[in-house]
C-alpha cells in the first residue's frame, strides 16, 4: 500500500462516523436543523483530525514494525536453531526428537519408521 493512504482512510472513516453519530444524536432529541448540521460538521472536521493523527502513530508503527521484521530476518539467510524445520539438527538422522520417537517406538514393540 502507498505511504499516507491507510492514514487517510482511518481518518475519513473516523470523521464520517463522528458525522453520522452527531446527526443520529440530534435528530433523537429533536434538535433543530442548523443545530443538527452545524455541530455534525464539527464533528466531521474534528473526527477527521483525531482520525488522522490515529492513522498517522497506527501506519507509523506497523511501518517500523515491518522494517525491524525484514532487518532481522533476510530472505536467504541460513537457517538458525529449530528453523530448518527438523529441530535445529542437520544431521540425516532427523535430530534428537527423531531419535526419541524412534526409542519409544521400540519401546512399545512397534516397528521402526525409516
Amino acid at each position: 500500500m502507498t505511504p499516507g493512504v491507510a492514514t487517510k482512510v482511518v481518518s475519513a472513516s473516523c470523521g464520517l462516523s463522528a458525522f453520522a453519530v452527531a446527526i443520529v444524536a440530534g435528530l433523537a432529541v429533536d434538535n433543530p436543523f442548523e443545530a443538527i448540521l452545524t455541530r455534525a460538521i464539527v464533528s466531521l472536521i474534528g473526527g477527521n483530525v483525531v482520525g488522522f493523527i490515529v492513522g498517522a502513530i497506527c501506519e507509523r508503527t506497523i511501518t517500523d514494525a515491518i522494517a525491524t521484521y525484514k532487518s532481522t530476518r533476510p530472505i536467504g539467510a541460513a537457517s538458525v536453531g529449530g528453523m530448518n524445520g527438523n529441530g535445529g539438527s542437520t544431521a540425516r538422522s532427523g535430530g534428537a526428537m527423531s531419535d526419541a520417537v524412534q526409542s519409544s517406538s521400540a519401546a512399545r514393540g512397534a516397528p521402526a519408521s525409516s
